[in-house]
This record gives structure tokens, sequence and C-alpha cells, in this order.
């Protein structure tokens, strides 16, 4: 198998555009101008939302448009139980969109006078204030793994109701 000259001259010269090809993008993709300069939040609506917006503006900046980084995003925004997920869109050159997911809180824990939000799914949400939902109140003592039993007896769903005529319902 022989190669003419101009065939690898040739194959030289693809190389060497696709290397810089690839270094270019590398290099456009970490520079400054791509870098983000406007930042939109929103999604964020509990008491904590100032603290929420400049976690995720400080670490956007940081990033550019065509290297958007959701691991760090959401890593800036751990420390607060209300948020769930962030979702990123970015607008070349300069501006990233973010949207905040937040967990909804159904009902708050209520421990002594101390009223701690939980979601549906059964996470406190610590450190928000103002929040609308179902009060809860617990009879009983808090335990290291959560809550103590209840010392109420708790009545069997499958009875049967006792002295009605017409058709049994089970609640």
């Amino acid at each position: 198998m022989t190669f003419s000259l101009a065939s690898l001259k040739f194959a030289a010269l693809a190389a060497l555009i696709a290397a810089l090809a690839v270094g270019g993008w590398l290099w456009l993709r970490d520079s400054s101008l791509v870098q983000v300069t406007k930042v939109d939040v929103s999604g964020v609506t509990t008491s904590e939302s100032q603290q929420v917006t400049q976690a995720l503006d400080d670490a956007a900046r940081g990033m550019t448009t065509l290297h958007v980084r959701k691991t760090a995003l959401q890593d800036a925004v751990r420390q607060f139980s209300s948020v769930e997920a962030v979702d990123v869109k970015t607008d070349f050159p300069h501006t990233m969109t973010i949207d905040v997911v937040e967990r909804r809180p159904v009902a708050a824990l209520a421990i002594g006078d101390r009223r701690i939000p939980v979601t549906g799914g059964g996470i406190l949400i610590r450190g928000i204030t103002g929040a609308t939902y179902l009060d809860l109140r617990v009879p009983g003592r808090v335990a290291a793994g959560g809550l103590a039993p209840v010392p109420a007896e708790t009545p069997d769903p499958n009875a049967q109701p006792q002295g009605q005529n017409g058709s049994t319902v089970n609640p």
C-alpha cells in the first residue's frame, strides 16, 4: 500500500485543521468573549429567595454561556432545603436564565412552639418562613430518628360500621 506525497500532505493538513478547530473551541468556550454577565433567576418565592438568587448569581458569573456546569449551580443552592432543582438556559453571548424548582410545603410539623414546613413527600423544609400550609400538630416527643409513636390507638381502616342499614362502605 503506497501513498502519494499529495495524499500525505492532504492528511497532514486535515489533521492540523482539526487540531486547530478543537483547540479553538476549547479556548472559546471558556473565554471572556462568552462570559456570563447577566443572570436571570426565576421561580424563587420563599423567604430564602434573596439568598438563593445571590448564590446562583455568584456561581453563574464564574461560567460561560458555552460551558455551563449545572452541578456547580446545584451545589451553590444545596444548603437551601426549599430548592428541589435548577433548570438552566443560556442565551449567547452573555445571558444565563436559571429557573428554580421549589419544594412546596403542604403541612407544618408543630413541636412545642416550633413549626417546620413539610412537603408531600415528607421532606422537612427548614429555614423558610411565611409559607401557607396545613398546621399538623403531632402529640408526643421527638426521638433521635424522628417522631416517637403516638400513644393513641389507631383505628382499623377496614372495620365495618356498626348499626347502620344499607350498604357498607369502607372509609
